[in-house]
């Protein structure tokens, strides 16, 4: 509703479309707080304020800089959606699969499983996450390094 259509200018869900949350991770906060800042900073100056909506531009700017700067320094997890299959008279047990993960740095938590009656494929399926760069590329080179290993599937995100 705006001024003229006899209530005050509402913009409560102005930015919420960007905001996404996918398993674990939330994306889209800082677009959704720079679209909150875009839209104060354009009432600002068309109220008339321009050296105020300068100053409020450089200072949004220097902020959106500096604090990716500071976010690419710190620590990250990384988390992965993890799938891997056995020939089931062959199949690791769960017990070595965790063991293995946790070699390469990960943490695991709760296993799904599922049997592949026609291929007599058994399937482990999983979230797991590490704070160690690299933990991927050598839990690829372990399964690769497992002849009883039918298939495996890694898929990172970065949260």
């Amino acid at each position: 509703v705006g001024p003229g259509a006899g209530g005050p200018l509402r913009c409560g869900f102005l930015g919420a479309g960007v905001i996404v949350k996918e398993g674990f991770s939330v994306r889209g906060l800082t677009t959704a707080a720079s679209i909150w800042v875009a839209s104060a900073i354009g009432v600002v100056l068309g109220a008339g304020s321009y050296w105020i909506g300068i100053a409020a531009t450089a200072v949004t700017l220097v902020a959106l800089t500096i604090l990716r700067q500071i976010e690419d320094r710190l620590p990250s997890q990384t988390f992965v959606h993890f799938e891997v299959g056995f020939r089931r008279a062959a199949a690791m047990d769960e017990e070595r699969l965790r063991d293995l993960i946790k070699r390469h740095g990960f943490t695991i938590s709760d296993v799904a499983y599922r049997l592949d009656a026609g291929s007599q494929t058994l399937e482990y399926r999983t979230v797991i996450w590490s704070n160690t760069p690299g933990g991927v590329r050598g839990l690829e080179r372990a399964l690769l390094a497992q002849p009883e290993v039918v298939h495996f599937r890694i898929s990172p995100r970065r949260e």
